[in-house]
């Protein structure tokens, strides 16, 4: 089974919902699911790529670029979100 785990909070940020995102992230690939996560760049790297792909222990680990602001409102959040999603969709890397 494919599945795509979308989350801003992944490792190597440290917090309780960045382990719980890896965790059940390695559980799925462990009883054999394809398992792609789409987050984001960590906050303590400085980088101006805006998307970058790789793999660790069968995990596939998107990373993309988005506008570290706290204060942004709920529609341009979602906004976002599908700019992304539209993204890797034509680029093929998700079906």
């Amino acid at each position: 089974m494919k599945i795509l785990y979308i989350s801003q909070h992944f490792p190597p940020e440290i917090g309780a919902a960045q382990a719980r995102a890896y965790d059940m992230s390695m559980n799925l690939v462990e009883e054999g699911c394809d398992v792609t996560v789409v987050t984001s760049f960590p906050n303590h790297v400085s980088s101006k790529k805006i998307f970058q792909s790789s793999k660790h222990l069968g995990l596939n680990v998107i990373r993309t670029f988005v506008v570290q602001d706290t204060k942004k409102e709920q529609a341009q959040k979602n906004a976002e979100l599908l700019f992304i999603y539209d993204n890797l969709y034509h680029s093929r890397i998700i079906c």
